[in-house]
Formats: structure tokens, C-alpha cells, sequence
């Protein structure tokens, strides 16, 4: 089971509080509340009618119900039944549906769903589909196929969104995460805007997205917005919309990203030593060029690094950008080596 929290803005409660209520409950160290004092559940009415309204009218349904696209989609089909179908039916789209579900009540994992990707690659091009997506459970996390069977990676999927976003003309200053590649800052500077670069945290992103308005729906009258999260439905209907406007397959739409090297990688280091680790690699580093929002970001010229401990386990990610992949995986392996190394010295 999973709970989150969010604050009185709607967004994520912040990691130090989060721990805050990890410990409180683990020790028990809270007063019991009487039954009478624990409040109520209230329930929003016309939730899934109001979301749905602030979608489409944010968006421009009539010009992508003209283009008919088809698509080839997988879902869970409990979770987002009630959502889908209908902005599919409001867009025109026609739909080959592949359940999340077989044989039993339980959805497939996201990772039984991307091992099968390739089976999804082949239903695009068979069935002649503009575009082949997967929408995980909550509806955060959406995977792309274009209309040739190319699956569209992680990192491009980041830049993807920012490229639709700068193409709409908003904001002035794009929030992405420290982990996020270079290339959005070459497109940034493309459309005279600049970039802000956020911590990896949920609600550190989402903070700087509220700022900018990106997910503004209200048109300038002081209407709603919608709320800055993970939202899939949205990203899809926003990069339709721009393949509609501007005639672009979206296998067209991903070749005008500049190509990305990227390489992730994982360290293992106990947790005693892990702030150890970190103070040695910033010692080390005390003189180069580096930038610390998250992590510690080292730069190589053109390339960097990042070495940013993992706050839920015993382990560093590792992620590094340079001009070729080979490159790219040989400076995530440099400082693999680095932090296997201050481990030995410091244990």
C-alpha cells in the first residue's frame, strides 16, 4: 500500500516532513486521538466531470477530433475506465486496446508491461496506428511509441514535454530536474527561455511548476488550474495537440530533439557511509566547476556527472550526459570507481 500527503496547496508533502511522520509512526510517538477528534472523509463531487472539463478546455479537442488519430493503448482498465474511453470518444481517436489484466482481478506490473513493449511496437505498425502509449495505474507515467514502432526513452520523454511546452510559448523559465539532460537547455535558448533547475524530489518539481503557471486552464479569467503532478492524460492531449497544429508525426516530433547521451548508473554504500562519501567527493572537487541544487553535479567541459545519494536506499545514483554514449557510460563508470574507492579508504 501506498499513501501520500499532500499540503494545503495540493502538492507533496516535502521529504523532511515526510520523515517527520515516518517517525512519529514507527515509535509511536504521537497521543491517541479520541474518535470523536480524528474528522471527516469528504468527497468532491463531480471530481472525475470537473478534471475531465478542465482537460478539454485547456485543450484544442475540435482541430485533433479533425485529424482522427489512431492509437494503440494499454491501461488498467479498473483504475482509469472511467477516464480514457471518454477523451478518446471527445477526440475522435480510435482506439486498439491491450488490457493490463489477464486472466485474475490483479493488473500487470509496469515492469511485465515494458518487457512487452515490442509486442505493443508491433501492433503500432501493424495496424498502421499514429502512435502506441502505456498509462501506468495512477495515471503519472506515460510511455510513447511512435507511428514506426520507436519506443521514446525516459530522457526523451523529458525533453519531449519541455519542447511542447516551449512550442506553446509559456513560460519564460522552464523548471526541469538536475537530472535532466542538456539538450532542453539548447531548445530553451531556441525560444528565448531559460532554464530553472529543480532537486529530483517530486515536491521540489512541482513547486516551480505552480510558479510558472504551466498548468494553467483557467484562460487569464481566475478560473481553476489544474494542479502541478504527474499527470499523463494531459501530456498526451498537449503532444497531440501539437502534432495537430503543426502537421508533425510524432516520430517527426522526437527527431527535432537533439540526440541525448545519457548513461544511470547505481553505486551500493551503507548508509553510515554515504554523508562520508559525499563531504570526501566535495573535498575533491573543491576547486572544479560544480553546482550542488541536489547532489553533487560536477562538469567535464561540455560532459558532467551526478552523484546524488538515494534517499530511500543504501545506494548513489550515478547519472552522466556527454557527446557520445560511450563517453557518456565511461564517466558514470569513472566515478562508480571513485565511490567504491572512498568506501575502502574511509571504512
Amino acid at each position: 500500500m501506498l499513501l501520500e500527503f499532500l499540503d494545503q496547496e495540493g502538492l507533496n508533502i516535502n521529504r523532511a516532513t515526510e520523515r517527520s511522520v515516518e517517525n512519529a509512526y514507527f515509535c509511536e510517538d504521537f497521543p491517541r486521538a479520541a474518535v470523536e477528534d480524528i474528522g471527516e472523509v469528504v468527497f468532491v463531487p463531480r471530481l472525475i466531470e470537473g478534471y475531465m472539463d478542465g482537460l478539454l478546455r485547456s485543450t484544442a479537442v475540435d482541430q485533433i477530433a479533425a485529424r482522427g488519430y489512431k492509437i494503440v493503448v494499454t491501461y488498467d482498465a479498473g483504475h482509469l475506465s472511467m477516464l480514457l474511453p471518454g477523451l478518446f470518444a471527445r477526440l475522435n481517436c480510435e482506439i486498439v486496446t491491450i488490457p493490463h489484466r489477464e486472466h485474475g482481478p490483479r493488473p500487470k506490473s509496469l515492469d511485465q508491461i515494458l518487457a512487452a513493449l515490442d509486442d505493443l511496437a508491433g501492433l503500432v505498425r501493424s495496424h498502421g496506428a499514429d502512435l502506441g502509449i502505456v498509462v501506468d495505474n495512477n495515471a503519472e507515467r506515460l510511455i510513447l511509441i511512435d507511428e514506426q514502432g520507436r519506443l521514446v526513452q525516459d530522457e526523451q520523454m523529458l525533453a519531449l514535454v519541455s519542447l511542447i511546452i516551449l512550442k506553446q510559448g509559456n513560460p519564460q523559465a522552464l523548471p526541469i530536474p538536475v537530472t535532466a539532460s542538456r539538450v532542453i537547455d539548447q531548445m530553451a535558448d531556441e525560444y528565448h527561455r531559460s532554464v530553472i533547475r529543480t532537486q529530483t524530489s517530486p515536491r521540489s518539481q512541482m513547486e516551480r511548476l505552480a510558479e510558472q503557471k504551466i498548468f494553467d486552464d483557467s484562460g487569464g479569467s481566475g478560473g481553476p488550474s489544474f494542479q502541478p503532478t504527474f499527470d499523463a492524460l494531459i501530456s498526451l492531449a498537449k503532444i497531440l495537440e501539437v502534432m495537430t497544429r503543426d502537421s508533425l508525426t510524432l516520430g517527426q516530433l522526437v527527431d527535432m530533439i537533439p540526440p541525448i547521451h545519457m548513461s544511470k548508473q547505481t553505486a551500493d554504500c551503507p548508509w553510515q557511509s554515504k554523508g562520508l562519501v559525499m563531504r570526501s567527493l566535495i573535498e575533491e572537487h573543491s576547486n572544479d566547476a560544480v553546482e550542488m541544487i541536489d547532489g553533487l553535479k560536477v562538469f567535464h567541459d561540455n560532459d558532467w556527472v551526478l552523484v546524488l545519494p538515494d534517499s530511500d536506499q543504501p545506494v548513489f545514483q550515478v547519472y552522466s550526459e556527454a557527446s557520445s554514449q560511450e563517453e557518456a557510460d565511461a564517466l558514470a563508470e569513472l566515478y562508480l570507481g571513485r565511490i567504491e574507492r572512498l568506501q575502502t579508504q574511509l571504512s
